[in-house]
């Protein structure tokens, strides 16, 4: 087990977000509505949020990592799947 099991995101639709995470990522549901690649990993599990995220001049900047063995063959395959992405 990781060190750190399950991050806990707000999202304005977790559905959404989740299937997403399924359809795309390929990320599978562990229970609990938790996804990850596998269970010996750390999870994400998205809840609803208070409100959508509206954008304001001081945010700052924070992202989301996943791991991949292999970036040219990911970005392929979010491509392939219609996801606009940057080249590697």
């Amino acid at each position: 087990m990781p060190k750190i099991e399950t991050l806990e995101l707000r999202a304005c639709n977790p559905k959404k977000q989740s299937e997403f995470y399924k359809d795309i990522l390929g990320m599978r549901d562990l229970g609990d509505e938790r996804l990850a690649y596998s269970s010996n990993e750390a999870g994400i599990r998205f809840l609803p949020a208070d409100d959508c995220y509206a954008p304001r001049p001081n945010d700052v900047y924070w992202k989301i990592a996943v791991a991949v063995p292999n970036i040219e063959l990911a970005y392929s395959q979010l491509v392939d799947r219609g996801v606009e992405v940057g080249e590697p």
